[in-house]
């Protein structure tokens, strides 16, 4: 019996080790001292598990003027990844730091990030972690303290 054929099929069954992700609309406000965090970055990272080393990719969102924001993998997948992430939250949105630096680099000036107004417990030293439930949730809110 010849085996080649069912090669392609074993590959696909392999590839889909670990199983795929499952992701459901996640959406929530943040504020810092009470007062709504606008213009910063809310970002949702999966928390690995023994049982799944990779178990999804990284959902993130801007928050508008009241604070609110609504994730998604990609512009085309709305949402974040079921289950436990990580999150980061910081006081300023990814082309506001690469746009300071770039003038900065332009203007021979020292390269200096800006100062986050966000606490690093909320961002480089996250204590933060949700529960993304597989209905989806829009209560995923978080109030953060500059003490």
């Amino acid at each position: 019996m010849r085996l080649w054929p069912f090669v392609p099929i074993a590959l696909a069954l392999l590839a889909g080790c670990g199983g795929p992700y499952r992701v459901a609309p996640v959406s929530g406000r943040v504020t810092l001292d009470g007062k709504p965090l606008a213009n910063a970055s809310v970002t949702f990272v999966p928390m690995a598990t023994k049982e799944n080393q990779a178990p999804g990719p990284t959902a993130w969102g801007p928050t508008d003027a009241d604070g609110r924001y609504r994730l998604s993998v990609t512009p085309e997948t709305p949402g974040g990844v079921v289950g436990k992430c990580r999150i980061y939250i910081s006081g300023l949105l990814p082309d506001q730091m690469q746009q300071q630096a770039s003038e900065e680099r332009d203007t021979g000036g020292k390269r200096r990030l800006p100062k986050d107004p966000v606490p690093e417990k909320y961002n480089k030293r996250t204590e933060l972690v949700f529960d993304v439930p597989v209905g989806g949730t829009d209560k995923a809110n978080f109030d953060l303290s500059s003490r």
